[in-house]
């Protein structure tokens, strides 16, 4: 690419408007062939897409509900959710670190794409294909197979959206790259949405299960009407599965013997039986028989019906597990095998864990955003887990008029069956969403970027609030209500294209790309937002009043419940609204931003000295000896307070001059405070979680109590966090005994610290926006920090602009460097 100065950069000399979008060529005017993908290498690339992002969704709508239908009870699936996300909460920051230190001939990425495709399938699948069982097998089942198939989620979509803006440089085909990703996962969405309910009627059409439990209503020896006459039931279906319909059940083969004698008229269709159990029929045996027998009988007959409805969903949710464990291993087969990773010579090794994680908050922009995408992950964590909910206790399409007796002939069950409901919601969505990706493509190419993202995140939140106003029986406004939900879906692109933006421009302040750790934090905090998000609104369902499902089939629902679930959807509009202010404060919004990005990289990678490309303050990569990386390091476990109030008098903690900063800087006793204090925070989060596994195993006995069941959810949430503070507060407190060590030996000192907090200062106030809301860029004056000319260490080990053997310091772990009385003024 084109080697551009600052100067070329501000006087706008490259005729382009000021949004983003535009590629950045070489002198004659193309692109260089390393930064383009090709249309075939972008299709291998995000193929794989369709196997995750759209599984998870369809599950999300489906799962819950299912499971349900197969037995599990609902507090232990919110508590297995809350479980399942509590582990992503750990494994995702470490999984992050593990691609991002990983050192292969093959890359950082591939190798664990590899080991992590088939465990990935084989976990889909088993959570897809439950055994039969009754209440307990069902619901362990569940946590079980969830929390296996997130870990391994993890283990393969890190390091594969990590790879994903490492294809190239160029922002613009960086978006035309998440653009092709939205494609296929807005076409595998659909098809998943549609998957379940689809498989499960052609399951039926072809009478899949007609060996076992799916009996023709009439048939010369077998039909249905035959063996409920005959005392075969099929009450055990569902626990101990298909082979157990039709056993003899003594006690209705009692009761209807004295029917048998002569030659029986049994109904020929299920709607006499249906009449008969409404209170709209008459008796469907003979003239003699008893009340008592007509209801044992039909009781039957409806039974096996539901036995054979059951049956049939458990195999279309089979299919589709099926399908989706075979596409993500032969497109992941395909990727490792075509698309190969850049090989960068030389990179510096990547930092501890939790420095790494708290070093991505000195990245102004990406420290804005952090908040917004919180909000984004609330509202998708309540639609995914409350959909299938919002239509079986808000709309409950069962209990509309002609849809009281499935035997009628007005019966429809398009519009009775809330499957199908769910099913059609999911379909107008992805409709939707498809219909609307030119429409966002379109808009990024006229309007730009930042401000087509803008109206994404305003209309996302406009639409989430029309759901407040359906009512029961609206099925038809629900789906159109739907779709409109779906429209803003199509730019969700532009999300991860404006994510490898912010990786540039950390790139530009420290030198290095960490794409798993930015994608891996992007949805941290969102997953920890997640774990109550997903589960405590279906926990709460008991608590309002919430009636789960009897043999199948749902039940009416009261006001309570439905005005409870309105309210969850209500607090989704203001999350997504709250995003939406927030998103605006993004500073990086002008074409000129991203150029500037590209240009202070080459400099810094020639060795110049870049003015920030926001704020306008001259910045340069840091570098120091070796010897003093692993020290920048344990400072880099501690935020800035930290540091501030373990080390500094308290008359000078917001100091930004060196000389007072520096003479009030106890090194020795600083070492004492931060190592009582981060041994004071081990000892408390152990006690949190010693606390949360004792509450939880009395709680345990709550999930049949339909008042407070959802105490254990809250509780092992309790376990999730505090388990994640723990990890972290270890990682600090054997870095707080470093430093300790450290300092009684000498080698910590008061201007290492003090260089160390002036240059964290000067990164607070880059990549950030101005007070008024506009960029900055040329206002912010510094006064430029003074190198001293020497060429080796000084008196305090520090290393001044170096002749050989430096590297430069990862994430924002190196200090300023500055001569031991040199002022500072930020």
């Amino acid at each position: 690419m084109q080697n551009m100065s600052a100067q070329d950069v501000d006087d706008g000399k490259h005729g382009q408007s000021p949004e983003e979008g535009v590629m950045t060529t070489d002198e004659s005017g193309a692109m260089p062939a390393g930064e383009q993908i090709p249309f075939l290498k972008r299709l291998v690339f995000c193929a794989p897409t369709a196997g995750m992002l759209p599984f998870v969704a369809m599950f999300s709508l489906y799962g819950n509900a299912n499971y349900e239908t197969f037995g599990a009870t609902l507090p232990r699936i919110s508590l297995f959710t809350a479980l399942a996300r509590s582990f992503d909460v750990v494994s995702d920051p470490l999984m992050s670190y593990l691609t991002d230190s990983t050192r292969t001939r093959f890359g950082r990425r591939i190798p664990f794409l590899v080991a992590g495709a088939l465990p990935y399938s084989l976990f889909l699948f088993l959570l897809m294909r439950p055994p039969y069982g009754d209440e307990s097998l069902m619901s362990n089942w569940f946590g079980c197979m969830y929390v296996l198939y997130f870990l391994s989620n993890t283990f393969v979509t890190i390091p594969y959206y990590a790879l994903a803006p490492e294809l190239s440089s160029d922002s613009d085909q960086r978006t035309r790259l998440f653009f092709t990703m939205s494609i296929f996962e807005a076409f595998a969405t659909l098809l998943a949405m549609l998957g379940p309910m689809v498989s499960t009627m052609q399951v039926s059409a072809v009478k899949w299960n007609k060996w076992w439990v799916c009996k023709d209503f009439v048939h010369p020896t077998d039909g249905l009407a035959e063996l409920c006459f005959r005392g075969r039931s099929c009450g055990n279906a569902f626990v101990d599965g298909v082979g157990s319909a039709f056993k003899l059940n003594e006690t209705l083969h009692e009761m209807l013997a004295p029917l048998n004698s002569g030659n029986p008229v049994l109904p020929d269709n299920l709607r006499a039986c249906s009449s008969w159990m409404s209170g709209a029929g008459g008796k469907v045996l003979a003239a003699m028989s008893t009340s008592l027998q007509n209801h044992n009988y039909c009781e039957c007959v409806m039974t096996c019906n539901k036995a054979c409805a059951v049956a049939d969903k458990r195999t279309g949710f089979e299919w589709v597990g099926w399908l989706f464990a075979i596409w993500f291993v032969l497109s992941m087969t395909v990727l490792v095998c075509v698309v190969k990773e850049r090989q960068v010579k030389d990179r510096a090794p990547s930092p501890p864990l939790v420095p790494a994680m708290f070093n991505t908050m000195f990245n102004g922009p990406f420290r804005v955003l952090l908040p917004a995408w919180a909000c984004d992950a609330y509202c998708n964590a309540v639609v995914q887990s409350m959909t299938p909910y919002f239509v079986i206790i808000v709309t409950q399409p069962a209990f509309q008029k002609d849809c009281l007796d499935p035997g009628s002939s007005n019966y429809n069950p398009m519009i009775c069956n809330a499957s199908s409901v769910i099913g059609m919601c999911g379909a107008s969505v992805l409709l939707a969403c498809i219909a609307g990706l030119p429409v966002w493509n379109c808009l990024v190419r006229r309007v730009g970027k930042i401000k087509t993202w803008w109206l994404w995140s305003l209309s996302m939140a406009l639409t989430n609030l029309a759901f407040v106003f359906l009512g029961r029986g609206a099925v038809p406004m629900l789906w159109i209500v739907a779709a409109l939900n779906g429209l803003p879906i199509g730019a969700k692109f532009l999300a991860d294209s404006i994510l490898s933006d912010i990786i540039d421009y950390d790139e530009f302040l420290t030198g290095q790309r960490n794409e798993a750790t930015y994608f891996m934090f992007k949805g941290f905090l969102p997953k920890i937002v997640q774990i109550p998000a997903s589960a405590v609104p279906i926990a709460l369902l008991g608590a309002v009043g919430y009636k789960s499902p009897i043999g199948g089939l749902e039940q009416q629902q009261d006001e309570p419940v439905q005005w409870y679930v309105r309210a969850v959807v209500l607090s989704c509009f203001l999350a997504s609204l709250l995003s939406f202010f927030i998103k605006r404060r993004y500073p990086l919004s002008t074409l000129q931003h991203l150029e500037k990005i590209k240009a202070g990289i080459k400099a810094h990678q020639a060795g110049r000295d870049f003015p920030d490309p926001v704020t306008g303050v001259e910045y340069r990569l840091t570098q120091c000896s070796e010897h003093l990386r692993d020290l920048y390091i344990l400072l880099d476990h501690f935020r800035d307070w930290r540091i501030r109030v373990a080390f500094v008098d308290r008359l000078a903690r917001r100091s930004t001059n060196s000389e007072e900063l520096q003479a009030a800087i106890d090194v020795t006793g600083g070492g004492y405070r931060l190592l009582q204090t981060m041994i004071f925070q081990l000892c408390l989060c152990a006690a949190i979680f010693v606390a949360s596994v004792i509450s939880s195993g009395f709680a345990m006995q709550l999930l049949t109590n339909n008042q407070w069941n959802f105490v254990p959810t809250f509780t092992f949430c309790s376990i999730g966090f505090s388990f994640v503070a723990g990890v972290i507060a270890s990682c600090r407190l054997r870095a707080a005994r470093q430093l300790k060590t450290l300092a009684d030996n000498g080698e910590l000192t008061a201007h290492v610290v003090t260089q160390v907090l002036l240059r964290r200062d000067l990164l607070g106030k880059v990549g950030v926006q101005s007070p008024t809301g506009a960029s900055s860029i040329g206002k912010l004056h510094v006064e430029r920090p003074r190198f001293s000319q020497a060429s080796s260490a000084d008196a305090h080990g520090l290393v001044q602009p170096p002749p050989a053997n430096i590297v430069s310091l990862h994430a924002n772990m190196p200090v300023l460097i500055t001569p031991p009385h040199t002022k500072m003024q930020l």
